[in-house]
C-alpha cells in the first residue's frame, strides 16, 4: 500500500508539474483541466466501476489484473489536484522567466536544471499531499485490486469485518500517524520558506 502510494505520488508530482511546465513554457498545450477533474469529481465507486470498464476487457486485461491497476486508480482520481496546484505556482511566476528559459535552455534542459530546483519545496508539498491521500483512499481500491494484492484500507476493512479490533486500531494509526507526519513537514517546508522570504 505505501509502495503503490509512493509510486502514485511521485507520477502525479512530475507528469503534473511538467504538463503546468509547458503551458507556462508557452507551449501550444490544450487545457484538459475540466477533463482531469471529472474523475476527482465522481463518486470513488463509479469511478472504480469506469475503469473496471476500461481495462477489463481485451488486451487492456493484463493491466487489469496487475498490480499496477491500484496505481492508475488512485492517479486518475487525485492528478488534477497537482495540476492546480502546480497552474497556481506558475501563474505566480515572472512571464520574464519563460523567455529566459527559451533563450539559454531546450524545454526539457530548462526543466530539469531551473524548475524543479526552484519548485523543490512545492514537489515534496505534492508528492506528501498525493501520497497521503492515496493510502487512505478506499473506494476505488476496492473495486480494481486484482485478486492476490491488498492495499492497506482494504485490510482495515477486512480485519474490521472479522472483528480484529487490535488490528484495526493499529493499522488506523498507521494511516493517522503518516497524514500527521507528512502535515508536519509541509508545515515546516512553507514555515521555512516564509522566514527565508
Amino acid at each position: 500500500s505505501y509502495f503503490s502510494g509512493a509510486i502514485t505520488a511521485v507520477l502525479i508530482v512530475f507528469l503534473a508539474s511538467f504538463y503546468s511546465y509547458l503551458k507556462f513554457y508557452s507551449v501550444k498545450v490544450r487545457s484538459y483541466v475540466f477533463l482531469f477533474a471529472v474523475p476527482f469529481i465522481l463518486p470513488s465507486s463509479i469511478l472504480g466501476l469506469s475503469l473496471i470498464a476500461f481495462y477489463n476487457p481485451g488486451i487492456l486485461n493484463r493491466i487489469y489484473t496487475s498490480p499496477g491497476m491500484p496505481i492508475i486508480g488512485l492517479f486518475t482520481r487525485f492528478f488534477i489536484l497537482a495540476v492546480l496546484y502546480f497552474s497556481f505556482k506558475f501563474k505566480r511566476m515572472d512571464k520574464n522567466l519563460a523567455d529566459e528559459l527559451k533563450l539559454n535552455y531546450s524545454m526539457l534542459r530548462g526543466y530539469f536544471k531551473v524548475i524543479l530546483p526552484l519548485l523543490k519545496a512545492d514537489l515534496v508539498t505534492v508528492f506528501l499531499l498525493t501520497f497521503a491521500l492515496s493510502i487512505s483512499e478506499y473506494g476505488i481500491v476496492h473495486l480494481i485490486t486484482p485478486p492476490g494484492y491488498q492495499m492497506l484500507t482494504i485490510k482495515i476493512y477486512n480485519y474490521l469485518h472479522y472483528g480484529s479490533s487490535e488490528v484495526v486500531f493499529a493499522l488506523n494509526l498507521t494511516v493517522f500517524v503518516t497524514i500527521l507526519i507528512s502535515g508536519f513537514v509541509i508545515a515546516c517546508l512553507y514555515g521555512i520558506k516564509g522566514e527565508k522570504k
